[in-house]
């Protein structure tokens, strides 16, 4: 996937991450600045909230001794990404 990949959004998060990118480059457009967009899946790290899904998963396997809840055929993937991972590419 790059730049010129279609981009259709099929639930309302992804539509409202890609309307507030393209109202970002429409205002740059307008006032001459420049401006670039990170797309990152995932991210995750120190004070990570327990709600999300990652810590979720830690918490219910690790800490709990639950077996992991799987949705659907359990073939869906996530990309996860490390806060310091992130800060190093911007």
């Amino acid at each position: 996937m790059d730049e010129r990949h279609p981009l259709k959004p099929h639930w309302p998060y992804g539509v409202s991450k890609l309307s507030a990118e393209r109202y970002v480059i429409q205002y740059c457009k307008l006032f001459g600045l420049k401006t670039t967009a990170f797309r990152y899946g995932i991210v995750y790290g120190p004070r990570e909230w327990f709600g999300r899904v990652l810590t979720m998963f830690i918490k219910r396997v690790f800490l709990e001794n639950k077996p992991p809840v799987v949705f659907g055929d359990g073939l869906q993937t996530r990309d996860f990404v490390y806060v310091k991972d992130v800060a190093k590419s911007a």
